[in-house]
């Protein structure tokens, strides 16, 4: 890809930060969405098994979605909650839900540029923040559009999965947390361990109410996919064990 990246190190994990061309955040989302379609990769069931956990922890009533991509998740939260609210940067995404839905209004916006007075019961950011410039920034939004008693709901890329941690083992990558062809072409910024996340999130204003895992994941996506659905229902009742080491991480929070 055309971005110019830097890397700093910033403790237990890198991140990224833009410059040249990546500092176009539109151009980003745009870049990303050409490259990605989660119907095509292991993630749809990385998004299934993460939509189940938000399921548990969810209150009912209304929901804000921040990034639909290709809307999997956002057919599950229709299914489930009064009404949605999607923001999607991307147009292409956003023409394959639109008018999809009889309870779901959708915002072509930047989360950047999104403003509303409305407040609700839940607020989905699943694989959002390591896309983020300043994610603390939008954490820092979330403040103003829950509900009193509302929850935001966090899924973000573990550094520490265990095929991040094989990875390492097999000489492929340095260390577990940096940032792979995949994810620069998928436009993650960082890769999130725990104590990124818990930062994060207090800096933001808001209050940790619970943290785990949704799936271990011991092996590539392209490796995953040639296994039975059986195998990965046990990969995911697993990651009640290994959250530390699932696939991703994730988050409640509230006010």
């Amino acid at each position: 890809m055309s971005f110019g990246y830097l890397y700093y190190d910033t403790g237990s994990t890198r991140e990224v930060v833009g410059v040249g061309d990546s500092t176009d955040i539109q151009g980003r989302v745009d870049k990303a969405a050409e490259f990605y379609d989660s119907r095509q990769d292991f993630d749809r069931y990385l998004i299934e098994y993460s939509w189940r956990r938000i399921q548990e922890k969810s209150n009912k009533g209304t929901c804000l979605e921040l990034g639909s991509s290709e809307g999997l998740m956002t057919e599950q939260l229709a299914s489930f909650f009064d009404s949605v609210t999607v923001v999607e940067g991307n147009q292409k995404n956003l023409d394959l839900i639109e008018g999809k839905f009889s309870n779901v209004t959708c915002h072509g916006c930047l989360f950047e540029n999104f403003e509303t007075e409305t407040k609700f019961d839940n607020i989905i950011l699943a694989r959002v923040l390591e896309h983020m410039q300043e994610p603390v920034a939008l954490l820092k939004s979330c403040v103003n559009w829950l509900k009193p008693d509302g929850v935001v709901h966090i899924v973000v890329p573990n550094a520490k999965s265990l095929h991040r941690l094989l990875g390492v083992a097999m000489g492929m990558i340095a260390v577990a947390d940096e940032l792979t062809e995949r994810d620069q072409n998928v436009g993650h910024l960082r890769v999130y361990d725990q104590d990124m996340l818990k930062d994060h999130i207090q800096d933001s204003g808001l209050k940790l109410n619970h943290l785990s895992g949704s799936f271990v994941k011991p092996l590539s996506n392209s490796q995953m996919l040639e296994f039975d659905e059986e195998v990965l229902e046990g990969y995911f009742k697993l990651s009640d064990q290994f959250g530390e080491n699932c696939a991703e991480l994730y988050a409640t929070c509230k006010i």
